[in-house]
């Protein structure tokens, strides 16, 4: 198994929760450290870790926080709205930082259909709000929320046995939302509604059979951009394959300033290479994943 140094992004995130005073969400958090402004306060914009993981994607980000909380380095302030502090174990490891070697498995990406059930979950809430004439966030959290899929309750007895439910404002129709989630489980499992995972499982193949670029985009219609978007999900999932095809289908001067630049810099901001490097993003999107993988690989 490979194995990565993460020490740069558990001591920013750690920081991040110490520094905004164990005040906002996880969600909110993830939107800091990926460098999000759309979502985040003017007064976090200036923050040292603004931005400092944007080279995660936010779902990985997400897992880093629920293995920072499983492993004791997190634990949770705010049982309703999902708010964490730094444990005692978290601030030792702020105090002294060292390398933090995990295996890539470790941060194991959410269920496939969790964002079609959060999006279902969330409709349902603003349903309900609007029937009770309150606000979404007066009726429940997105923690909540993320916990109803994460746990997979059974019936609303079980969910609301739970600490993060009970003592709850009793507006919620939790029938309704189990309800929802059970409809969003049938609706991503359905044949029709898998185009996108096929895409997936298609480039997989083609890539693993050493088909160049060219070949993928003519074979799936597909623009360059999309390529790359799921050759990072490919490296995400630990495909081995991609280190050779990547020095095959990226133009070798190109693929070495990328690496270079990346060496020398550490710096994985896609905006900041392109501007040093003076090549395209997609170009650089590959570069990046090629230097990833040579790190993954001395890490082993």
């Amino acid at each position: 198994m490979e194995s990565i140094n993460i020490q740069n992004e558990v001591l920013q995130l750690l920081q991040l929760v110490q520094e905004s005073g164990n005040k906002y969400p996880k969600g909110y958090l993830v939107y800091v450290l990926k460098g999000n402004s759309n979502f985040t306060r003017e007064e976090h914009k200036i923050l040292p870790q603004f931005g400092s993981i944007s080279h995660w994607s936010e779902n990985k980000i997400n897992m880093l926080f629920n293995f920072l909380i499983k492993k004791e380095y997190l634990e949770l302030n705010n049982n309703h709205k999902g708010i964490y502090e730094v444990s005692e174990r978290g601030q030792r490891y702020i105090q002294k930082p060292s390398t933090f070697w995990i295996k890539d498995f470790e941060l194991k990406p959410q269920k496939k259909h969790y964002y079609l059930a959060m999006k279902a979950l969330k409709e349902e809430r603003k349903l309900q709000s609007k029937e009770k004439n309150c606000n979404t966030y007066e009726l429940c959290s997105n923690f909540q929320l993320e916990q109803i899929i994460i746990q997979d309750f059974k019936s609303v007895e079980e969910l609301c046995s739970n600490p993060i439910f009970s003592d709850w404002d009793e507006k919620v129709d939790w029938d309704r939302m189990l309800i929802a989630l059970k409809n969003a489980k049938k609706e991503y499992y359905d044949l029709k509604n898998l185009n996108r995972y096929e895409n997936y499982k298609k480039i997989e193949t083609l890539v693993n059979q050493n088909k160049t670029i060219n070949e993928i985009l003519n074979n799936l219609n597909i623009k360059i951009s999309t390529l790359t978007k799921y050759v990072e999900a490919l490296f995400e999932n630990g495909n081995q394959n991609l280190k050779t095809w990547i020095y095959k289908n990226v133009n070798k001067s190109s693929l070495v300033k990328c690496i270079e630049y990346f060496t020398r810099t550490k710096n994985l901001k896609l905006v900041e290479a392109k501007l040093h490097l003076k090549l395209d993003y997609e170009t650089i999107k590959l570069g990046r994943i090629y230097y990833r993988i040579q790190q993954l690989s001395v890490a082993a």
